[in-house]
Parts: structure tokens; C-alpha cells; sequence
């Protein structure tokens, strides 16, 4: 379902500003999602609806398959070598090619976050009187405000660790334990530098940081930023701000050093942003759609979606 509007707001909003572009309008997916994650390649995404979880064309826009998965709770929170994890209220569901794979199972109440790491499964649950960090069968009790609601989480998957932000802070969790690494409400993993991106809503400033919270870099974007993901394993930072006119900006920026590489414009900066692991497919995912974009910069060449 192909969203002409779109395409002609994006095609004015770039006009009026004279500058370049690096997103192509692929299409809309026009219906309120539960948590959503690309494919590696971008060509599909994967989301919680309707009391579905659905395989989602990012080239049309609409589902191409579903789970019914045993309630109509779930949330999809990660998408790994051909895997989507989901919760519901009673457990951790793994679905695949094949559908819902009843038997993988995890039965667990209270599910805050969840991912895959290189030694299983990284499952964040409970409340805020006994919250835990398990990750296969090892659990550890860890700070009960990283139980009180739902954590948008960065995984970094071969150190078996989780980077969320929970009120202005920004927490590294293991199973060793959580610990407070800097402030900010906004994080993103560069699996590829091996380094945390972290911001603050409505400020305009992103920093870089190791591992252990030590700075690297930080740059003002001079706009009010909303939200910052990384470009897949390109080394890359991608930033959606909001610029004075009111239109939206996605700035490219290169994780070695924070210097601005590019940028599109967008009709304005509401929502937050996904991208594919190869770094192709953006997607802007709002209250009641998710628009994606293709990613084309001229020294890259065009891939095929």
C-alpha cells in the first residue's frame, strides 16, 4: 500500500530546504505496531499487531504472514538470524520460518526486555520489588526501576549485555549485575565500533562512549534531538532531529569521530527510528504507522531492496 502523500510532503519538505537527500519513500505500513524489528537485508520487518505478530513487506507496506501467538498482548524485541523473539504476558516466544515454535518457550511473568546474545537469551523480568537479569539458565537480581515499565533496549550480542535508559540514566545490564553509565533517555549500540551513542530528548547534543562510560567523542547537532539509532554495522550514527521550521532532519554521522556525513529532510520529527542490520532500510515508526525508507548515498551505490 504504497502512500502517494508521503512521497509528495517528503518531495516538498526537500525542495523548500534546497538540500540533499539520502531517503527514498518505500512505503507505509498504516497501522499502530507493538514493537518492530528489520530483517538484516531489510526486505522484511517484524512486528507486534492487531494481537498478530506479523511478517511485514517493507517494499508494499502490508503483512505476508503471521503467528497467533497465545495472547493478544505480544510484543515483538528482536529479530536475529531468521528469529523473532516475542513476549507476551506469560512467557518469551521464539518464532521462525516455520511459525511459532510452542516448545522454545520460555515461561516467565513480567518481561521488561528481551534479546538474543552469543550465549542465549537476555531476559530482563519482575517488578520493582524483585527484578533480575537472566540469561539462559544464570539469573541475577539487579535494580527494581529497571522493572517499573517496558525498557527500550540495545543489545550488543557478543558480550552478552543490554544498554537501556531508564528515567535520565543510561544503564549497562549483564548478568553480573546493572550499573549507571551516563545520563541521557536516548541509547544505541554500534556493534561494529563497539561503542554506546547516548542523547537526551529535546537537547541537542549526542555523545559516543566506550564500554565503561568513558568518553569518546561528543557532537551539537544544533537541533532538538527526538531519536538516535545506529546504522547497522556501517559504523555509522543515524539522528532524527527537529529543525526551527518545523520539518524533521535525519543526520548521518560517522561513529569514529562525529563528523556529519549527510542528511534528509522529513515532514518532521516525530517518532523513532530502526534500521536494518546492513544498514539500508530506515524505518520511522509512529503512533499509528511506520513509514520506511530505503537508504541511497552516491559513494555506497544503489542495493536492490
Amino acid at each position: 500500500m504504497k502512500n502517494a502523500s508521503i512521497v509528495a510532503v517528503i518531495a516538498l519538505g526537500a525542495a523548500a530546504c534546497q538540500s540533499e537527500n539520502e531517503l527514498r519513500f518505500v512505503s507505509t505500513l498504516d497501522a499502530e505496531v507493538n514493537g518492530i524489528a528489520l530483517a538484516h537485508d531489510g526486505t522484511d520487518s517484524h512486528a507486534g499487531m492487531s494481537g498478530m505478530t506479523c511478517t511485514i513487506s517493507t517494499e508494499w507496506g502490508c503483512p505476508i504472514d503471521d503467528a497467533d501467538l497465545p495472547t493478544k498482548e505480544e510484543r515483538v524485541l528482536d529479530y536475529f538470524e531468521g528469529m523473532t523473539l516475542a513476549r507476551s504476558a506469560t512467557a518469551v516466544h521464539q518464532i521462525d520460518a516455520t511459525g511459532w515454535r510452542r516448545d522454545d518457550d520460555v515461561s516467565v511473568s513480567g518481561v521488561r526486555a528481551a534479546r538474543y546474545a552469543s550465549d542465549g537469551m537476555l531476559v530482563v523480568h519482575g517488578d520493582a520489588e524483585a527484578c533480575y537479569i537472566q540469561l539462559g539458565v544464570q539469573q541475577t537480581a539487579i535494580a527494581g526501576e529497571l522493572c517499573n515499565e517496558e525498557l527500550d533496549t540495545e543489545v550488543d550480542r557478543s558480550h552478552n549485555a543490554l544498554y537501556t535508559a531508564v528515567g535520565d540514566d543510561i544503564y549497562a545490564v549483564d548478568i553480573g549485575g546493572a550499573n549507571k553509565l551516563a545520563t541521557g533517555d536516548l541509547v544505541a549500540w554500534d556493534p561494529t565500533l563497539k561503542q554506546v551513542y547516548i542523547a537526551t530528548s529535546g537537547k541537542t547534543t549526542v555523545t559516543a562512549i566506550q564500554r565503561n562510560g568513558t568518553e569518546i567523542w561528543s557532537v551539537d547537532v544544533d537541533m532538538p534531538i527526538t531519536s538516535i539509532a545506529t546504522r547497522g554495522d556501517t559504523g555509522q550514527l543515524l539522528v532524527l532531529a527537529q529543525k526551527s521550521d518545523g520539518f524533521g532532519r535525519l543526520i548521518r554521522i560517522g561513529g569514529f569521530d562525529g563528523g556529519r556525513l549527510g542528511g534528509s529532510n522529513l515532514p518532521d520529527a516525530d517518532g523513532d527510528v530502526e534500521v536494518s542490520g546492513n544498514g539500508t532500510m530506515v524505518a520511522v515508526v509512529r503512533e499509528d504507522n511506520v513509514n520506511f525508507f530505503s537508504m541511497v548515498i552516491e559513494s555506497e551505490g544503489e542495493v536492490e531492496q
